[in-house]
């Protein structure tokens, strides 16, 4: 029994370092509103398409759309240490987007939840760009 316990204790040592790197934190809207409301210095990205984005998007977001040929240089001009707060329509794309940029070494990644249409549900703000 001493040397299960033991081995269990080893392997939960070995893994869960490993496991709480990949975690991806995802929020509601509401807790998304006030990440942005508390945090300097956080990157907003939309990884939509761009005719998406042009149907509303968040005021200060930038557009980088995860199924792009230039996602992987676009992100590349983000800064891996400042917070990035990701969004799409329902919150798919930029989970995967999110697990891209872990990849790439970003530290703090903040996925919203039900994406651009939770935020309009719960009434905040939208831009729309002209066209």
């Amino acid at each position: 029994m001493k040397q299960f316990a033991l081995a269990l204790a080893l392997v939960l040592a070995l893994y869960t370092p490993s496991f709480a790197q990949e975690e991806i934190t995802t929020v509601s809207a509401e807790q998304f509103a006030r990440l942005m409301d508390s945090v300097d210095t956080y990157q907003l990205v939309d990884v939509r398409t761009v005719a998406e984005f042009e149907e509303g998007h968040i005021p200060g977001a930038v557009q980088y759309d995860v199924n792009g040929e230039q996602f992987e240089h676009q992100i590349s001009k983000l800064d891996r240490n400042r917070p990035v707060l990701l969004y799409c329509r329902t919150g798919k794309r930029s989970y995967r987007a999110a697990a891209r940029l872990k990849e790439k070494g970003f530290r703090e990644i903040i996925n919203l939840d039900g994406g651009i249409t939770s935020w309009q549900a719960k009434g905040y703000d939208v831009q729309y760009d002209e066209q």
